[in-house]
């Protein structure tokens, strides 16, 4: 007669075995925490958490996966995966300190310098931030400060792209100072595996971008617009205006040369008005208004006579010179 055996389970509730695995790697990525609980069959959908919960001692640690094992007598096993950070801040928000990459990138940036324009070309430092955290990103970089102190930049010349033709006097150029130096975000990328935990990546280039813009005017040239008449410049000597560098200068000593010898003699010289007959005046040194005492003999006869006694000593005796001496009518020397 065969016998029959019936086992009963005396395991009411789940219960955490030994077998507990847990495993660390770098900060950039999650570690990992298995856990094996035995129980009741039957009960484990109650019993298993919804994917996404805490681990109770590690707050840092999501539940991601599980899975069940039928053993003997009743009971199942059931097998939980928690990742995310071992590290208990005692915080429910994490983020890794960044694993960082540096490389070069090339660049240019164009500028104008008075009619030419030029560009810059350049080799740039650029820096990647890579990171892990259980926060909900904006997309905004937030190592810029950090990033800042990569700024550099290598094989740096310039070239003139367009030469341009000379500005004409009155116009308005445009000319910019040295390109400046500058650390730029230039991407930012999210990687969301939906485990609640995101992989972020930033980069950062070091760029020039255009100097401040200075507005000038080329200057007009200068206008020639003749020669200034003589006549607006002040007589040094006399204190009045000239009228005339080669009538009025001459005339003007001739009759001071003539009433200084008759306020000498006592008599009165006639005088004509400035620079009416030059030749006579700068040969002579006689004003042209003066005559004869009978009043016959004008300045025309006066030069006849002169000219043909020029080798005597005395003045001509048709000349009536009121007893001045002749050589003070011709002037100081």
């Amino acid at each position: 007669m065969a016998s029959t055996g019936i086992i009963f389970s005396s395991v009411t509730s789940f219960v955490l075995s030994p077998l507990k695995t847990k495993r660390k790697v770098k900060r950039d990525d999650l570690d990992s925490l298995q856990e094996v609980w035995t129980g009741p069959a039957g009960a484990e959908d109650s019993f298993i958490p919804a994917i996404g919960t805490r681990h109770p001692d590690y707050n840092l640690m999501t539940l991601i996966d599980a899975g069940t094992k039928q053993l003997p007598g009743l009971v199942v096993e059931v097998t939980l995966d928690y990742h995310g950070k071992l590290q208990n801040s005692g915080t429910s928000s994490y983020t890794s300190v960044p694993t960082i990459s540096r490389f070069w990138s090339e660049g240019e940036v164009g500028y104008q310098f008075g009619t030419m324009t030029m560009a810059r070309r350049y080799t740039g430092r650029c820096v990647s931030f890579a990171y892990i955290t259980n926060r909900v990103p904006t997309g905004n970089p937030t190592n810029l400060g950090t990033a800042k102190e990569f700024l550099g930049f290598t094989n740096v010349w310039d070239q003139v792209v367009n030469q341009g033709l000379p500005a004409p006097p009155g116009s308005t150029i445009t000319t910019q100072r040295s390109p400046i130096w500058q650390m730029c975000c230039t991407d930012v990328r999210t990687e969301d595996a939906a485990n609640g935990w995101y992989k972020i990546t930033e980069t950062y280039q070091s760029r020039m971008f255009p100097g401040e813009t200075i507005l000038s005017i080329v200057p007009q040239l200068p206008i020639f617009l003749g020669f200034k008449p003589l006549s607006s410049l002040p007589d040094l000597f006399g204190g009045t205006p000239q009228t005339s560098a080669t009538a009025q200068e001459p005339a003007n000593q001739t009759a001071v040369a003539a009433q200084t010898a008759g306020q000498t003699a006592g008599v009165s010289v006639p005088v004509s008005t400035s620079g009416a007959a030059l030749d006579v005046a700068q040969s002579t040194g006689l004003d042209p208004a003066y005559t004869s005492a009978s009043g016959s003999g004008g300045v025309t006869d006066l030069l006849a006579t002169a000219q043909s006694s020029v080798s005597t000593a005395e003045p001509p005796p048709d000349v009536n010179t009121g007893g001045l001496d002749w050589t003070l009518l011709a002037g100081p020397d």
